[in-house]
């Protein structure tokens, strides 16, 4: 993952005592080789960097069930993130069960209930990026079309980039596509980040 690549910060202060109590609490019950994995990349992603491995993300991934984690999993291979958000496009998710993303809604990595606009007349809304693709998208002085979107939580978005973002073209060709649909996609032509 892009988070795990990065180097330790010498100068870094240790966790804090209640921060390694919190965790090895909520870690010790963890069974499967996956969840171990996430638990072990949150730990070392708070010896790199001191200010991730927020405790509500600490709760959340304890909350996972293995299911949930592969729904979960499942999401950030269509997500797309723009400088400060992480979301799924809602067209992409109406095939699922509203109960699974509901539970996900209850763990606290997304918010279900919420659809969020995607106006474009942002300037950091118009480069989002899909695993390492970045799509330029149209700017629009007013008026901007509206377009859907799921957007994960902060404990969601830290545990997104914990996880890392797999390439997945059939992913990338739908976001696109939708792009494209809504008229905002200024080419269908993207760059590799």
């Amino acid at each position: 993952s892009r988070l795990a690549d990065e180097s330790i910060d010498e100068n870094a202060p240790d966790p804090e005592p209640e921060w390694v109590s919190l965790f090895y609490e909520y870690c010790k019950t963890s069974t499967t080789e996956q969840m171990q994995r996430l638990w072990g990349a949150i730990l070392a992603q708070k010896i790199r960097s001191p200010q991730t491995g927020k405790p509500l993300t600490l709760h959340c991934l304890r909350m996972l069930t293995f299911s949930s984690a592969t729904l979960f999993d499942s999401l950030c291979k269509m997500a797309v993130r723009t400088q400060d958000k992480v979301f799924v496009l809602r067209e992409l998710v109406e095939h699922y069960e509203y109960g699974d993303l509901l539970e996900l809604e209850n763990v606290g990595l997304i918010n279900a209930d919420r659809s969020i606009g995607f106006y474009t007349r942002n300037w950091w809304d118009r480069y989002p990026q899909i695993g390492s693709n970045t799509l330029e998208l149209v700017h629009f002085e007013k008026d901007s079309p509206l377009i859907k979107a799921i957007p994960f939580t902060a404990a969601g978005i830290e545990l997104y980039y914990l996880v890392g973002q797999s390439e997945d073209d059939e992913y990338l060709e739908r976001n696109i596509s939708i792009f494209a649909d809504h008229n905002v996609l200024k080419s269908k032509d993207y760059r590799a980040a």
